[in-house]
Protein backbone atom coordinates (compact mmCIF):
# COMPACT_ATOMS: atom_id res chain seq x y z
CA UNK A 1 0.00 0.00 0.00
CA UNK A 2 1.67 3.55 -1.02
CA UNK A 3 0.05 6.87 -0.37
CA UNK A 4 -0.16 9.56 -2.75
CA UNK A 5 2.33 12.11 -1.01
CA UNK A 6 5.45 12.23 -3.08
CA UNK A 7 8.64 13.90 -2.37
CA UNK A 8 9.33 17.20 -4.12
CA UNK A 9 12.21 19.12 -4.57
CA UNK A 10 11.73 22.76 -3.14
CA UNK A 11 15.04 23.82 -3.31
CA UNK A 12 15.90 26.95 -5.47
CA UNK A 13 17.42 24.35 -7.79
CA UNK A 14 15.09 22.12 -7.49
CA UNK A 15 12.85 21.63 -10.60
CA UNK A 16 10.15 19.35 -9.16
CA UNK A 17 9.50 15.94 -8.46
CA UNK A 18 12.75 14.68 -5.87
CA UNK A 19 13.64 11.60 -7.93
CA UNK A 20 11.50 10.52 -11.03
CA UNK A 21 10.61 12.62 -13.93
CA UNK A 22 7.41 13.18 -15.51
CA UNK A 23 6.21 14.69 -19.55
CA UNK A 24 3.05 16.21 -17.68
CA UNK A 25 1.38 16.97 -14.62
CA UNK A 26 -1.35 14.00 -15.17
CA UNK A 27 1.42 10.77 -15.20
CA UNK A 28 1.42 10.27 -11.51
CA UNK A 29 1.94 6.60 -12.46
CA UNK A 30 5.57 6.65 -12.40
CA UNK A 31 5.78 8.51 -8.80
CA UNK A 32 3.56 5.79 -7.85
CA UNK A 33 5.65 2.68 -9.25
CA UNK A 34 9.04 4.20 -8.06
CA UNK A 35 7.27 4.74 -4.33
CA UNK A 36 6.13 1.48 -4.40
CA UNK A 37 9.47 0.14 -5.31
CA UNK A 38 11.23 2.39 -2.80
CA UNK A 39 8.69 1.19 -0.41
CA UNK A 40 9.79 -2.62 -1.01
CA UNK A 41 13.36 -1.67 -1.07
CA UNK A 42 13.76 0.25 2.16
CA UNK A 43 14.17 3.95 0.48
CA UNK A 44 14.22 6.17 -2.31
CA UNK A 45 17.68 6.50 -1.99
CA UNK A 46 18.64 2.52 -2.30
CA UNK A 47 17.20 2.53 -5.90
CA UNK A 48 18.27 5.51 -7.17
CA UNK A 49 20.87 4.36 -9.33
CA UNK A 50 20.30 1.15 -9.94
CA UNK A 51 20.80 -1.00 -13.54
CA UNK A 52 18.33 -0.76 -15.87
CA UNK A 53 18.16 -4.66 -15.85
CA UNK A 54 17.24 -4.72 -12.44
CA UNK A 55 14.57 -2.68 -13.43
CA UNK A 56 12.46 -5.18 -16.17
CA UNK A 57 13.34 -7.72 -13.22
CA UNK A 58 11.35 -6.11 -10.81
CA UNK A 59 8.38 -4.54 -13.18
CA UNK A 60 7.94 -7.12 -15.56
CA UNK A 61 8.93 -10.53 -13.40
CA UNK A 62 11.03 -11.80 -16.78
CA UNK A 63 14.72 -12.63 -16.39
CA UNK A 64 16.91 -10.41 -17.78
CA UNK A 65 20.65 -10.76 -18.98
CA UNK A 66 23.02 -8.25 -18.63
CA UNK A 67 26.40 -7.33 -20.55
CA UNK A 68 29.44 -4.78 -19.81
CA UNK A 69 30.69 -3.23 -22.34
CA UNK A 70 34.07 -4.02 -20.88
CA UNK A 71 33.72 -7.43 -21.24
CA UNK A 72 33.17 -7.93 -24.63
CA UNK A 73 36.09 -9.37 -26.45
CA UNK A 74 33.77 -9.76 -29.82
CA UNK A 75 32.11 -7.07 -30.76
CA UNK A 76 30.84 -9.16 -33.79
CA UNK A 77 29.10 -11.32 -31.02
CA UNK A 78 27.50 -8.28 -28.91
CA UNK A 79 26.04 -7.28 -32.03
CA UNK A 80 24.41 -10.66 -32.59
CA UNK A 81 23.01 -10.59 -29.42
CA UNK A 82 21.42 -7.03 -30.17
CA UNK A 83 19.93 -8.01 -33.54
CA UNK A 84 18.49 -11.28 -32.38
CA UNK A 85 17.06 -9.40 -29.38
CA UNK A 86 15.64 -7.01 -31.25
CA UNK A 87 14.27 -9.56 -33.48
CA UNK A 88 12.68 -10.96 -30.46
CA UNK A 89 10.95 -8.14 -29.86
CA UNK A 90 12.98 -7.94 -26.27
CA UNK A 91 13.04 -4.57 -24.52
CA UNK A 92 16.39 -4.28 -24.87
CA UNK A 93 18.11 -0.64 -22.53
CA UNK A 94 22.11 0.94 -22.44
CA UNK A 95 23.30 2.74 -20.04
CA UNK A 96 26.55 4.68 -19.20
CA UNK A 97 28.26 4.93 -16.38
CA UNK A 98 32.11 6.79 -16.38
CA UNK A 99 32.88 5.62 -13.35
CA UNK A 100 33.33 2.11 -15.20
CA UNK A 101 35.10 4.17 -18.49
CA UNK A 102 38.53 4.54 -18.74
CA UNK A 103 39.50 8.15 -19.77
CA UNK A 104 35.84 9.50 -20.25
CA UNK A 105 34.40 12.00 -17.80
CA UNK A 106 30.87 13.11 -17.51
CA UNK A 107 31.52 16.10 -19.46
CA UNK A 108 33.19 14.17 -21.88
CA UNK A 109 30.24 12.12 -22.75
CA UNK A 110 27.74 15.21 -22.20
CA UNK A 111 29.95 16.39 -25.40
CA UNK A 112 28.70 12.83 -27.22
CA UNK A 113 25.42 13.99 -26.19
CA UNK A 114 25.25 11.17 -23.50
CA UNK A 115 24.39 11.94 -20.19
CA UNK A 116 26.08 9.96 -17.51
CA UNK A 117 24.30 7.51 -15.21
CA UNK A 118 21.59 7.64 -17.50
CA UNK A 119 19.60 4.08 -18.71
CA UNK A 120 18.52 4.63 -22.73
CA UNK A 121 15.91 2.30 -24.43
CA UNK A 122 16.81 1.02 -27.67
CA UNK A 123 14.13 1.08 -29.60
CA UNK A 124 15.54 -1.00 -32.95
CA UNK A 125 18.62 -2.32 -34.18
CA UNK A 126 19.35 -1.88 -37.97
CA UNK A 127 22.41 -3.33 -40.68
CA UNK A 128 23.41 -1.03 -42.86
CA UNK A 129 25.67 -2.24 -45.53
CA UNK A 130 27.04 -0.28 -48.35
CA UNK A 131 30.02 0.17 -51.22
CA UNK A 132 31.80 2.61 -49.10
CA UNK A 133 32.33 0.56 -45.97
CA UNK A 134 32.05 -3.53 -45.26
CA UNK A 135 29.26 -3.03 -43.02
CA UNK A 136 28.15 0.10 -41.23
CA UNK A 137 26.16 -0.06 -37.59
CA UNK A 138 23.11 1.92 -36.75
CA UNK A 139 21.27 1.91 -33.24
Amino acid sequence: MVDDMFPFDDSPEGDGWAFASVSSDSEYWVLVLEKAIAKCFGSYEIIEGGKPFQAFGWLTGFPSHCLFHADVTDENDLWDQIIEAVKRKHPVVSSVNSDYLQNQTSSELRDKGLSDHHAYSLLDAVEVRSDKTQSEYSF
